[in-house]
């Protein structure tokens, strides 16, 4: 069917070939600058003329991505953004609960600095909030032990301001209980050995 609109996920794909004539399974980019023809690839395919372009939309529009050089260098060896953020200015009150929290981030990534839609990140281990992080940042926290999420685990905004909150499960509708403890349940369990 030539000259027919795509439709489904075809029309979310990178039009772009990978260096073994492949087609490329990557998503393309959201192109906002509109003057300019969208090149509909992945951000892997752009051209040094297309990626420049996009990086200086997303300035124009207050989303600034990392450049790829700095978001390498961020997470094989960097600090998360949050550390370098300057103090409250005033001392945390009981009354004040998580506010400080959000209201320090200010929309911010802990860990890349981004500014945009945060969501909750908390220990699995002692079921305690963290902070805010992007989807992308909270997604590789889970998966990696890159310096910079080792760092961030050990001093994250939470612990920074001394917020000590349970975390929410929207999904469970219950506040998250700590991870039991690791080992062997049964060791000096009563019950071990005993037949039914």
């Amino acid at each position: 069917m030539n000259g027919s609109p795509e439709t489904g996920r075809a029309a979310h794909l990178c039009t772009r070939t990978t260096l073994q004539g492949n087609p490329c399974a990557g998503y393309r980019v959201h192109w906002y600058p509109r003057h300019l023809p969208d090149p509909k690839a992945c951000t892997g395919h752009l051209t040094r003329t297309e990626r420049q372009a996009f990086e200086d939309d997303k300035l124009r529009r207050g989303e600034a991505a990392l450049p790829l050089q700095l978001a390498r260098g961020l997470f094989l060896n960097g600090h998360p953004a949050c550390w370098s953020w300057p103090p409250l200015g005033y001392e945390l009150d009981e009354e004040w609960g998580t506010t400080p929290l959000w209201g320090w981030q200010a929309g911010r990534c802990a860990i890349c600095g981004r500014k945009t839609v945060l969501v909750t990140d908390h220990d699995h281990r002692t079921g305690l909030i963290r902070g805010g992080l992007c989807s992308r940042c909270n997604t590789a926290e889970g998966l990696s032990n890159a310096p910079v999420f080792v760092r961030y685990r050990d001093r994250n905004p939470a612990s920074v301001l001394g917020i000590r909150q349970r975390y929410w499960d929207p999904i469970e509708k219950a506040y998250a209980q700590p991870a039991p403890p690791p080992g062997d349940p049964w060791k000096n369990n009563p019950m071990k050995g005993i037949g039914l």
